[in-house]
């Protein structure tokens, strides 16, 4: 049997945090949601690294993609004498010797890369904000279909005394400014802490003592 979430037994504590226990109802689409969060920020990381080339190559600067390769194998190289694991990111010198050693088709390569990574990093941001409001939807209908039950099967007398007219506002306005803080709370605070960290670490990429 699925638990029922908006249980009275269940609504204790903070209320907020008690209607947002209400959405793991939905765990599997909050699970997808994570995903493509992971996915978004990830996409948004590499994009971030992957202009160091591009700007090079505008300035007169790059290379190609086999010298990129062979630095980064020495950067992972260095980076296992401190996480030994880390060395299996190494690539082999045969996946080296296949890469384009012309400057010109490396930055094509580069740059059609660039374009595949937005367009999913774009597509997982939608896909996160579709799953993120329709947990929150189907949580506020949820909220408003008890609180109505709630008002219907109420004393006659406590319905006259505060009004009819004043419950309904209070549930839709309610229910509303519930809805803003559980979609703020899974979506956006979500997102933008996960591309924060993202941008982050590709600071450090490009130059760790800056940032």
């Amino acid at each position: 049997m699925r638990r029922d979430f908006l249980a009275p037994s269940t609504l204790t504590g903070d209320p907020f945090w008690a209607f947002a226990r209400a959405m793991l109802r939905y765990r599997g689409h909050i699970a997808l949601t994570l995903v493509m969060t992971v996915i978004s920020a990830f996409t948004l990381g590499i994009g971030l690294a992957g202009t160091q080339p591009v700007l090079k190559a505008i300035l007169g600067q790059g290379g190609n993609l086999q010298t990129l390769a062979q630095n980064f194998n020495a950067g992972v190289a260095n980076a296992a004498t401190t996480f030994a694991p880390l060395a299996h990111l190494s690539l082999s010198q045969a996946t080296i010797d296949g890469l384009p050693s012309d400057p010109f088709l490396s930055l094509a390569y580069i740059m059609i890369v660039l374009i595949a990574l937005t367009i999913i990093g774009a597509t997982a941001t939608f896909l996160h904000q579709y799953l993120s409001l329709t947990v929150v939807n189907r949580t506020v209908t949820a909220v408003r279909r008890k609180a109505y039950v709630s008002v219907l099967r109420a004393p006659l007398r406590t319905v006259i005394a505060m009004g009819p007219t004043d419950a309904v506002a209070r549930i839709i306005n309610d229910s509303s400014q519930l809805a803003n803080g559980l979609n703020v709370l899974l979506s956006k605070t979500l997102i933008q802490t996960s591309k924060g960290i993202a941008g982050f670490v590709a600071a450090f990429y490009f130059n760790w003592k800056v940032s």
